[in-house]
């Protein structure tokens, strides 16, 4: 039997739907989805170290953001660059990480600034980056 008369023969005028049921249904799957599913972070195309900054050919418009890792030479960069970090309101994309429970570490103990998981390998190519922490800014990306 053709799909269309399938569809043709079904009712939905008699459906009853149960919208507590499905409310509670979503809460669950929401709270059975591990955030460490991401995990772990570990980009492809950098690594922790020192880069050479360098200014864009022409000035972008973007809001400044961090990348950093879970390294020590990202933490100590991060150290360095808080007050600058703060005054920005930057946000910091964390690229290399074991877990969530790592993120939410570095959350806790820089409580002003907001950092967020993300996978670094298009960040490296489209920045043209292959070590990272780093600051993007409208005119380019510093160490």
């Amino acid at each position: 039997m053709p799909s269309q008369e399938y569809f043709k023969n079904i009712s939905l005028k008699d459906v009853k739907l149960d919208y507590d049921k499905a409310n509670r249904l979503l809460d669950a799957a929401k709270k059975s989805i591990s955030s460490n599913v991401f995990f772990p972070l570990l980009p492809s195309k950098m690594k922790p170290g020192v880069l050479k900054g360098h200014r864009f050919d022409s000035s972008k418009k973007i809001h400044p953001f961090a990348v950093v890792g879970t390294d020590n030479i990202s933490m100590k960069w991060l150290s360095l660059r808080q007050s600058k970090l703060e005054e920005l309101n930057t946000p910091v994309y964390v690229v290399e990480a074991e877990s969530m429970d790592l993120v939410r570490r570095l959350a806790s103990k820089y409580k002003s600034m907001k950092f967020v998981p993300a996978n670094g390998d298009g960040l490296a190519e489209n920045l043209k980056v292959k070590a990272y922490p780093f600051l993007v800014t409208s005119s380019g990306v510093w160490q």
